[in-house]
């Protein structure tokens, strides 16, 4: 059954938003209500649905180290072990045998590779191998850190020192639900609340003002004083970790671009009903198919009509007829 559509303001949702309008669209348009029992193939909803749950092999690759650092995660916060290389190793082979099975599936439910599904490069096994040894070698970097260590001696004094493992999670901005997912925040044994985030790919301009907007979020779960908090970014690949304080400076910054954020998506939808306005208003990032624009984006399949699609019927309101003698009064 369909149920609305909510606005809200994720990291995610605003780089893609930044990145694309049309992208966007698709994303958290389009694709609404595609996981219904009665959307069918052909219908933009379902397309696009079953175009937004792809992945490609970086995010693959990313999404597998963050699942696999969870659940060792969870496992010592239980006091209990955790077979790292082996869990992963069995998630990404089974994952991959997912994506290349041709048979009926539910996006929700298997993990589909873009280089399977649109671009049709066959299985792919050197790719298969490389990502994961890439996995386990990120993996073994993350077990034997120093802030895994320092973590589990913070653990040891004060089983309520870990706060959050990879939880969604929100707050609320002006009256808009604002989600995050902190990869993991413990308490050292120095009283720092330290917020880490895992990194698979390069450093990013942008990786800052994430870390800063969970800081806000824990400012108001927590109630933490700013100078008690530690951002970290660590780059599993590069085995490097980046410490950095939070100014009020930097939380009044990120609070602004998010009001801003929020006010021009709100110049895409009709009213308040968070229903978007014709696709015509989301402007495509490039009218080329081959740019690094649109290389990689899941939705170039129906964006360049590589798969037709339905638009769904618009209802429109018509007065019934009604015999002048069958009126009540």
């Amino acid at each position: 059954m369909g149920y609305a559509n909510e606005f809200s303001w994720s990291f995610s949702r605003s780089n893609l938003f930044n990145n694309c309008k049309r992208a966007y669209y698709y994303n958290y348009y389009a694709s609404h209500n595609g996981w219904d029992r009665n959307a069918a193939p052909g219908d933009l909803a379902f397309e696009a649905y079953r175009l937004k749950k792809l992945t490609n092999k970086w995010g693959w690759l990313g999404s597998a180290v963050h699942t696999t650092a969870a659940q060792y995660l969870k496992a010592t916060l239980a006091g209990k072990g955790f077979p790292v290389e082996q869990f992963v190793e069995d998630t990404m082979r089974s994952q991959w045998a997912q994506s290349l099975d041709k048979g009926p599936y539910r996006p929700a439910h298997a993990t589909k590779l873009y280089e399977h599904v649109i671009e049709g490069t066959g299985d792919m096994a050197i790719v298969l191998e490389q990502s994961i040894t890439d996995a386990k070698e990120m993996l073994r970097t993350l077990v034997n850190s120093r802030l895994i260590a320092k973590a589990t001696t913070a653990l040891k004094n004060n089983p309520a020192s870990w706060r959050s493992i990879e939880r969604l999670e929100s707050f609320s901005i002006d009256g808009t639900k604002v989600w995050v997912v902190m990869d993991f925040c413990f308490l050292s044994d120095k009283g720092k609340v330290c917020i880490v985030d895992w990194k698979t790919g390069k450093a990013k301009p942008i990786d800052a003002q994430q870390l800063a907007i969970y800081a806000m979020f824990t400012q108001r779960q927590w109630m933490d004083r700013l100078e008690d908090i530690v951002l970290v970014d660590f780059y599993l690949k590069a085995d490097n970790v980046e410490y950095n304080y939070v100014s009020q400076e930097d939380i009044d910054g990120v609070k602004e671009k998010i009001r801003a954020s929020v006010e021009e998506m709100s110049n895409y939808v009709v009213g308040t009903s968070n229903t978007a306005k014709p696709i015509s208003e989301f402007e495509k990032a490039s009218e080329d198919i081959t740019s690094e624009a649109c290389k990689w984006c899941n939705f170039r399949p129906i964006c360049y009509g590589q798969i037709e699609v339905k638009e769904p019927e618009k209802h429109v309101w018509k007065p019934s007829v009604v015999d002048e003698a069958d009126i009540p009064f």
